[in-house]
C-alpha cells in the first residue's frame, strides 16, 4: 500500500451490508479510495439522506458483478494499481428463488470475482456470508457451528464457503 489508508472496493455496495460499511469507511476516513459498485443505481435503491455522501456518484460505478465482461470496470484504477480490499457484499437474497438464480448470482458470480482477485494479486477477499448456513437453534451461531442451510439461497452461500479455498492465489 502506497499510503498508510487501503484502497477499498466494495461489490454489492448499496445492499443493506454493503451501504452501512461503506457509510462506516467514508465516515471514519478509513479508505485512500472507496469505490462502491452495484448493479443498482444510488438513485433506485432508496438510500436514507445520511448515505448520500459515501454512496455518491463520485464513488460508484454501475456494473453486474456477475459479468466477467464489467471486471475491469469494477476493478481497474486510474492509477493503473490494485485495491487492497475487495468485499463482496453482492448476491441475490431474495428468497424463494428458482435455485438456478442462486447458483449463478450468489455462487457463480463470487467464484469469478474471488479468481479475479487472485488474478491481480489484491491482498484481501472478504465474502460475506448469511447465518442461513446454520443449523437453526434458539441461540446465535459461531463459525464452527454445524452448517444445515436452510434453503436453497443458503445452500449456494454455503458452496461458496466450501469452494473459495480451492481458489489458487487467493487470501
Amino acid at each position: 500500500m502506497a499510503t498508510d489508508k487501503p484502497a477499498v472496493l466494495i461489490i454489492g455496495g448499496l445492499g443493506f451490508v454493503g451501504r452501512h460499511l461503506a457509510l462506516h469507511i467514508h465516515k471514519n476516513n478509513l479508505a485512500s479510495e472507496l469505490r462502491i459498485v452495484d448493479k443498482l443505481l444510488p438513485q433506485l435503491a432508496w438510500l436514507a439522506p445520511e448515505f448520500e455522501e459515501a454512496c455518491s456518484k463520485e464513488q460508484f460505478v454501475q456494473a453486474d458483478a456477475s459479468r466477467e465482461q464489467s471486471y475491469p470496470r469494477m476493478f481497474d484504477r486510474a492509477d493503473g494499481k490494485q485495491f487492497d480490499y475487495v468485499i463482496n457484499c453482492a448476491g441475490d437474497l431474495r428468497l424463494s428463488q428458482p435455485e438456478e438464480v442462486y447458483q449463478l448470482r450468489n455462487h457463480a458470480m463470487s467464484m469469478g470475482l474471488a479468481k479475479e482477485v487472485a488474478k491481480r494479486g489484491i491482498a484481501v477477499y472478504v465474502q460475506a456470508s448469511t447465518s442461513y448456513i446454520y443449523k437453526s437453534s434458539s441461540k446465535p451461531a459461531k463459525e464452527d457451528d454445524k452448517k444445515k442451510p436452510w434453503h436453497a439461497l443458503a445452500k449456494w452461500q454455503l458452496q461458496v464457503e466450501e469452494d473459495l479455498p480451492s481458489v489458487e492465489g487467493l487470501n
